[in-house]
């Protein structure tokens, strides 16, 4: 185990208590506005992302609408792909590659049908590959969605996996925590597709999400005519942007210093060969003598 997660869609624990309690990531849900209403508060907002990124905590997606989507197939994993892109895309702002955890949220008796995996392709299609599909459900699910890669993070429940423990799955959900209404979740392995991981990572930035970035910090430090950087997500944006910019920056000074070395050294090499030039006797043709020296022949 590495470390620690907490999911959960209506519950909102104290996140002060929630990264004191030794938890470094919050796993909430993207869903459709029609999952929204049915369980208002399941989605995460805008406000909520900034919250918990603010308070040092790692944020991972779930995506679900209902229960037992995967059993209507191909067409609703596209669907629901596509919608779950869009509201992480559009209005959450999350970084481009990062996991979006389908779920599988139903026993499937002990296998992996053939329906779920063609779930998960179409959740797959409907991502677009702007974000990658991870899966959630018993071992049997997990463990077959990773080795035929069909999901590459995997996030296994404790319920209907018959006391096995996935040696594949990333997380490992427990069940209730101690704070109510929320689900603890060992993290057996990373990286798992979370938030700031992706931003750790070499991926370059959109357009839309450079924008992004430079929209809220109008509107946070300018529009409003407050001082400072920008806070939450805007400014780990804002942070991210620099330090490529710096990199770049470095990079090009230092191949600048190499181009001036390069330059210098042509310099003394010309200088060097003015210097030969200036030293050929001019009295007429020369000749070797056996002592290896040059000699001007004597003029007629």
């Amino acid at each position: 185990m590495t470390g620690k997660a907490l999911d959960y869609s209506q519950a909102r624990p104290p996140l002060g208590k929630v990264k004191a309690n030794g938890y470094s990531c919050v796993y909430r849900y993207v869903c459709s506005d029609t999952a929204e209403a049915g369980l208002p508060g399941k989605r995460l907002t805008p406000t909520e992302r900034d919250q918990i990124l603010n308070a040092g905590l790692d944020i991972g997606l779930h995506g679900e609408d209902n229960a037992g989507a995967a059993q209507s197939g191909y067409a609703r994993g596209k669907q629901q792909g596509q919608q779950w892109a869009d509201y992480a895309s559009s209005v959450l702002h999350a970084p481009r590659g990062m996991t979006i955890v389908a779920a599988i949220d139903y026993d499937t008796s002990g296998t992996y049908p053939p329906i779920v995996a063609d779930y998960l392709h179409g959740v797959t299609d409907g991502l677009a590959g702007e974000y990658k599909t991870g899966v959630y459900g018993s071992i049997y699910v997990v463990d077959a969605a990773l080795a035929e890669k069909t999901a590459v993070h995997g996030v296994q429940t404790v319920a209907w996996s018959h006391g096995k423990v996935s040696s594949w799955a990333h997380l490992y959900q427990h069940g209730g925590s101690e704070f109510q209404g929320t689900d603890y979740n060992d993290i057996l392995h990373t990286p798992h597709g979370s938030w700031l991981q992706t931003l750790g990572g070499d991926m370059p930035l959109t357009d839309a999400e450079i924008q992004a970035v430079a929209d809220r910090v109008w509107a946070k430090t300018v529009n409003n005519g407050s001082a400072g950087a920008a806070d939450g997500v805007a400014g780990r944006r804002l942070s991210y942007i620099d330090e490529r910019v710096a990199g770049l920056s470095s990079q090009i000074s230092q191949q600048a210093h190499d181009t001036q070395d390069d330059i210098a050294a042509l310099a003394a090499q010309v200088t060097e060969l003015a210097r030969a030039v200036a030293a050929i006797p001019t009295g007429g043709p020369v000749s070797f003598d056996m002592t290896g020296t040059l000699t001007p022949k004597p003029t007629p």
